[in-house]
């Protein structure tokens, strides 16, 4: 329960909005690495055991965090938790950018599945603040389901296309300014 009485959403449709997107950056975080282990197991001198930490560490961020940062959007404000969810995923994709040590790159990934996490608890619970319980808030989780399918396919080839062209860093990089 709120310890403060939450102010109405102005725009259902742009908090939908930003919601959705949220979850498409987190979800492009989540999976862009399944693309470019290759590189980035070889560009930080990574074995077996160090690529398995690359590809799971961000799940326990997000695991971790995911309960907890619900319970932090819906004390603290939801719209509060969302911007330091994005702030912190930012903070762990450049330190991704910079690291050539397999020990940070893994602590920057799990730095990021906790902002992931702040982001995702917060978007549904503002999906569910903007829109009333009926038909208007099923279509828009229907929409907010959507952008998680979105953000899982649009990570490998943003990854795989970036690392083609640039590096494997810049996918992060990219990920830290959108």
């Amino acid at each position: 329960m709120s310890l403060r009485d939450p102010a109405p959403v102005r725009s259902p449709r742009a908090a939908l909005l930003v919601a959705a997107l949220g979850t498409v950056l987190s979800l492009i975080a989540f999976t862009m690495t399944l693309a470019t282990i290759g590189p980035t197991g070889s560009d930080l001198g990574a074995g077996v055991s160090g690529r398995t930490w690359i590809l799971s560490s961000m799940s326990i961020g997000l695991g971790a965090a995911l309960l907890t940062a619900g319970t932090i959007a819906d004390d603290v404000g939801r719209r509060r938790t969302f911007v330091v969810g994005l702030a912190v995923l930012v903070a762990g994709s450049l330190a991704c950018v910079v690291t050539s040590s397999v020990v940070v790159f893994v602590a920057a990934r799990i730095v990021q599945g906790v902002g992931s996490a702040a982001v995702i608890a917060s978007c549904l619970g503002i999906i569910a603040h903007a829109f009333p319980a009926g038909p208007a808030r099923a279509r828009a989780s229907g929409v907010w389901g959507a952008s998680v399918g979105t953000g899982i396919a649009i990570g490998p080839v943003l990854a795989a296309s970036l690392d083609q062209v640039v590096s494997w860093r810049a996918a992060y990089a990219v990920l830290a300014v959108a």
